[in-house]
């Protein structure tokens, strides 16, 4: 089994980088899983996969992935895509660790930052955002759907869901529309209501462990 946290290593600056722990408080994580069951956001999850429209061989990565719900539901059902979960959150990630080793699922968690992707250009068939673009700030977005672009291959997409509280006309909706304006690659984006409580903001590059 590969080592966790394998990889490039953090930038002592990254390390120091201020981010929402998945939950919004680090003693809330026992309840992430809990709390999401709840609100039945595996609903949300599997419709997302639905409309990203996956096929063996391709390449995914989860921005914001959180304690890794909608990064091994994606390996449960398209076993022959190659499944990237990434969240600046050391502890969720030692939770999605935790779960792909018991359910025997081979993913890569990566620790870093949604605007500062650790991946070269064109290396992805398709970025998955769930419930997290609307924690990020003006700023944040506008970097992270830049470091989507570049990192999407031609053809690619941005399938994402978010809180029912970011209507079409916010900074997150917009972006995302202007990302397929922009690019060859084709991006969809679809509002799935769920509270805005349910977790994270996410970003960047770094730490990586495969689990297998």
């Amino acid at each position: 089994m590969a080592p966790w946290l394998r990889g490039c290593p953090l930038s002592s600056a990254q390390a120091e980088r201020p981010y929402l722990p998945a939950a919004g408080r680090d003693w809330l994580l026992v309840f992430y899983d809990p709390i999401a069951k709840l609100l039945r956001t595996e609903s949300a999850h599997r419709e997302l996969i639905e409309q990203a429209r996956l096929g063996p061989g391709q390449r995914v990565l989860e921005i914001g992935c959180g304690t890794g719900n909608l990064t091994l539901l994606v390996k449960t059902l398209h076993p022959g895509v190659e499944v990237v979960g990434l969240d600046p959150d050391p502890k969720a990630l030692a939770r999605a660790r935790r779960k792909a080793e018991g359910r025997r699922l081979a993913v890569t968690l990566d620790r870093g930052y949604s605007d500062e992707l650790p991946y070269p250009d064109g290396s992805y068939d398709r970025v998955l955002s769930a419930f997290m673009l609307h924690h990020l700030s003006r700023d944040e977005k506008s970097r992270t759907l830049h470091q989507v672009r570049r990192v999407l291959r031609p053809g690619g997409s941005l399938p994402c869901s978010t809180s029912a509280e970011v209507t079409a006309s916010s900074p997150a909706c917009s972006a995302s529309a202007s990302i397929s304006a922009t690019t060859p690659a084709t991006r969809s984006s679809r509002s799935c209501g769920t509270p805005a409580s349910s977790t994270r903001p996410r970003s960047r590059n770094v730490a990586r462990s495969s689990v297998a």
